[in-house]
């Protein structure tokens, strides 16, 4: 029997490659394993919805069971990729066997950093279904909530916390939450949003230790400023899932090193999403977009049935729903040294921004401008302007 390709990670990325590859006529077969128990999940939906008392985990799914099958897609649930030999294509699984593919794609993501290692039923992570069930079940019985880390996830749980009625505070080490994902106009803007909502954001310190007791967590900050709270949720970044690869021989730099098609140092062994470390002029390392998963995905399934693969004409993508509200970005905000409000105000909550660096756009960001956002965005298309968004990364 032919091996086929062994896809590595139940993620949007390894689904999407499994999927794609169908999609080009691939026939050999194709196998999925995953580490957890569950179908292939949505994991935007953790920090956005996951914690409301009403969610449905049915909502979850990627695809449903049939799908797999009808599909001729193999799924090898609750088992572990231990190992790997580059050369020979060969993995060692949990459940004791062996397992080699035509090709393997690795996509098995990125964790949370944490703090000192510290995980406990008051001090928690979020990056799939069994740290949202914890979570859930702490905040239950939670009065107030410490958010290590002012990211976007970081923003989404304080949001979500904070619809269920709980004190939130935000802990940001830099100068301001999200300054470098989103330029320091919109950072501030959305700032201005979660203190309305009645979010505590402190910025600017550094977080020296932490302390856990029976009744609560202290956060001992590095000014020798201290704050309490009931439980603690760590969003201070991922690192990439590779020690599995050690003996594997493939390049690895913060993620598995890759051409710009997602070819590894390894013949026949590929890497998308999270994981990899994509060599396409983007020069920002890895990227954990839901969208540029779902591209590479493509991309790869392209190189491995033989097809012309050309660089994607789209801009990145990215989202985050918070208060009931959605901000949209299109590009690299990363780039950008200078930003232009194009339509709405700040303060209103409801606006569209334009980043530049130079005389190249390299992002635009909406919030609650969905309209004007695309409006704008066919603008560059019709301008050329586009290629500029491209480019950046």
């Amino acid at each position: 029997m032919n091996p086929g390709v062994v896809i590595v990670g139940a993620s949007i990325a390894g689904v999407s490659v499994a999927e794609s590859l169908r999609g080009n006529g691939f026939a050999d077969p194709i196998t999925i394993i995953g580490a957890e128990p569950h179908l292939p999940y949505d994991r935007t939906l953790l920090s956005k919805q996951a914690l409301a008392d009403d969610f449905d985990p049915g909502r979850f799914a990627l695809r449903q069971r049939s799908d797999y099958e009808d599909s001729g897609i193999e799924l090898k649930l609750d088992c572990r990729a231990l190992s790997f030999d580059g050369q020979t294509r060969t993995l060692g699984l949990s459940d004791g066997r062996e397992l080699a593919g035509d090709y393997v794609v690795i996509a098995t993501g990125a964790r949370p950093r944490t703090l000192g290692g510290l995980l406990s039923e008051r001090i928690h992570v979020l990056r799939d279904r069994a740290d949202a069930n914890r979570l859930r079940a702490g905040l239950k019985r939670a009065r107030s909530v410490a958010i290590v880390g002012g990211g976007l996830i970081g923003c989404e749980l304080a949001s979500s916390i904070r619809a269920l009625g709980l004190e939130v505070t935000i802990l940001e080490a830099t100068e301001l939450p999200m300054a470098r994902a989103l330029g320091r106009d919109v950072a501030a803007a959305l700032v201005r949003i979660h203190e309305s909502r009645g979010v505590r954001v402190i910025s600017g310190k550094l977080v020296h230790a932490v302390h856990e007791s029976s009744h609560d967590v202290r956060i001992e900050l590095a000014d020798g400023s201290d704050l309490h709270s009931d439980i603690a949720v760590v969003g201070l970044g991922t690192q990439a899932n590779t020690e599995w690869l050690n003996e594997s021989r493939l390049e690895i730099d913060d993620g598995i090193v890759c051409d710009n098609v997602g070819r590894t140092s390894a013949t026949g062994v590929y890497a998308a999403g999270d994981v990899a470390v994509w060599q396409d002029g983007s020069g920002s390392g890895r990227c954990q977009h839901w969208t540029r998963a779902r591209r590479q995905a493509a991309i790869v399934a392209g190189s491995i049935c033989g097809l012309p693969v050309e660089a994607s004409d789209e801009p990145d993508y990215f989202w985050s729903d918070q208060y009931g509200w959605r901000l949209q970005c299109f590009g690299n905000p990363l780039l950008a040294d200078r930003a232009r409000l194009v339509w709405g105000e700040y303060e209103d909550e409801r606006f569209l921004s334009e980043l530049a660096r130079g005389d190249r756009v390299v992002a635009l960001i909406g919030v609650r401008a969905g309209r004007k956002l695309r409006e704008r965005l066919g603008t560059l298309q019709s301008r050329s302007e586009r290629q500029g968004m491209v480019a950046a990364r």
